[in-house]
């Protein structure tokens, strides 16, 4: 029996034009910053890349359904019509270049596979552990009482035999079926799952476990995680996967992450995703901007794009919305010795090339700030002479040795003698949806479609089918 194939939904707007290509290349959109834990505490490591680092792709396999989906019971407002690639189950990738895979099953489990020549064969396993090698014999399979497979194949896919079953990888609890393949560096896993499943692991950990009075921003975070979702699905095509399950794209934690409230706000829009002239917005979002949103354009350089540009995101009363936040004012103070090692390490990442090995720094200047407040140029005077670190690539110059990199473009820099000190605020990059400014909207009254509409101006809430 073939994989199923989810079939594209039937175009009902003819106007609607493909979500890609776009004139300006979306990078990561999430990129850099996530969180699993709410908001109010402390946030975690960010990632130190601007995209995701290269890695050895398998075979690409095609997005293939688990299951069909459920056909809409109803349809409310305009329709974003998918293309055929358009398909409602979004590939995760788990983990990459394992020398093993320790899978379970809490059901009876269904093993099928796939070889270069276009054949197919499957296998049952009861529930339980089920470990997954790769040797000279291709994959080694191995089922809690002993059941084995061993052959050379394309990519394996298991699937639980309950539809409300689950499987779990390294101790966590997946929905959907997991794809795994091997490329020759290790062996690959990536989830497949509806977007509606996908989304529930998704919410809680970007904006956190939050209660009835933040549901309109929950509902605002599902919509714009969902578009970002939606958005790589289509950009991506047969790739062997269409997102991470980490900060570089947005974070996932499978049944364990899942929560009520946000399930709720899910469920309440559901299929809800923002589009600008007929195409799918993109969707970035950070923790707290500080009072000011940040210019996609002035960040990370390209075209403009009307709805991720500055504006300030206050109250009636002038106060940053955002002003609950733990990042609202924040300080980070080094030694000059501690400065310059911490530079010598960074240069690369922060886009920097041909600086002359230099000792010790002599100083540190903010050259140019944008409107919003973010520095644009800071200027690094040392022993060999000077450079420069531009807009969001500063934070990632001051990244420390445990791999946070500076919570916000956003600061003052002070030399004074042997310390510098950064008085700054906001965490993030400061572009589009401010995650805690959604939550004191909400707080406020706001409803979803409001709150989207302040942090992407121009945009409208549509239904994906």
């Amino acid at each position: 029996m073939r994989f199923p194939v989810l079939l594209a939904m039937a175009f009902s707007m003819a106007a609607a034009k493909l979500p890609y290509p776009e004139e300006v290349n979306p990078g990561a959109l999430r990129y850099p910053y996530g969180t699993d834990t709410s908001l109010y505490l402390d946030a975690p490591v960010e990632t130190s890349a601007t995209e995701p680092p290269k890695t050895h792709s398998p075979t690409p396999v095609p997005n293939k359904a688990p299951d069909e989906p459920p056909k809409p019971t109803a349809k409310s407002g305009r329709i974003f019509a998918l293309p055929p690639s358009g398909k409602g189950f979004i590939r995760v990738l788990l983990q990459e270049v394992a020398k093993t895979l320790a899978v379970s099953s809490s059901s009876k489990a269904r093993l099928h596979w796939l070889k270069r020549d276009g054949s197919e064969g499957d296998k049952n396993y009861p529930a339980g552990a089920i470990h997954i090698a790769y040797g000279r014999e291709g994959f080694r399979i191995t089922g809690a009482h002993g059941e084995s497979f061993a052959g050379k194949v394309a990519s394996l896919r298991l699937s639980p035999g309950d539809p409300d079953a689950v499987l779990g990888l390294n101790g966590k609890n997946y929905r959907g079926a997991l794809d795994i393949a091997y490329d020759g560096a290790g062996l690959f896993c990536v989830n497949v799952l509806p977007m509606e499943e996908y989304l529930r692991g998704v919410v809680p950990l970007e904006m956190g476990r939050m209660g009835e009075g933040e549901m309109e921003a929950l509902k605002a975070q599902a919509v714009v995680a969902r578009t970002y979702g939606y958005k790589f699905m289509l950009a991506k095509g047969n790739a062997w996967f269409d997102v991470r399950a980490s900060v570089q794209d947005q974070v996932y934690g499978g049944v364990s992450a899942e929560f009520g409230t946000t399930d709720r706000a899910i469920r309440e829009t559901a299929g809800k995703v923002l589009v600008h002239h007929d195409t799918l917005a993109m969707c970035y979002y950070h923790s707290t901007c500080g009072g000011m949103t940040a210019a996609r354009h002035e960040v990370w350089g390209g075209a403009m794009i009307p709805y991720l540009v500055t504006r300030a995101d206050r109250d009636a009363d002038g106060q940053p919305w955002c002003r609950a936040s733990r990042y609202m004012h924040w300080s980070e103070e080094w030694t000059l010795p501690e400065l310059a090692s911490i530079l010598r390490h960074n240069l690369n990442e922060a886009g920097v090339r041909n600086v002359p090995a230099f000792h010790h720094l002599k100083g540190l200047r903010i050259e140019k700030k944008f409107a919003d407040g973010r520095v644009d140029v800071l200027e690094v005077r040392t022993d060999r002479g000077g450079f420069e670190l531009h807009g969001d690539k500063i934070r990632m110059g001051l990244k420390t040795v445990s791999g946070r990199i500076l919570r916000s473009a956003k600061f003052d820099i002070e030399v004074s003698g042997n310390r510098v000190v950064a008085e700054g605020g906001g965490y993030g990059h400061g572009v589009g949806m401010c995650q805690m400014g959604a939550m004191a909207r909400s707080r406020a009254g706001q409803d979803c479609a409001t709150i989207l509409s302040a942090y992407y101006p121009g945009t409208v809430m549509e239904t994906a089918e």
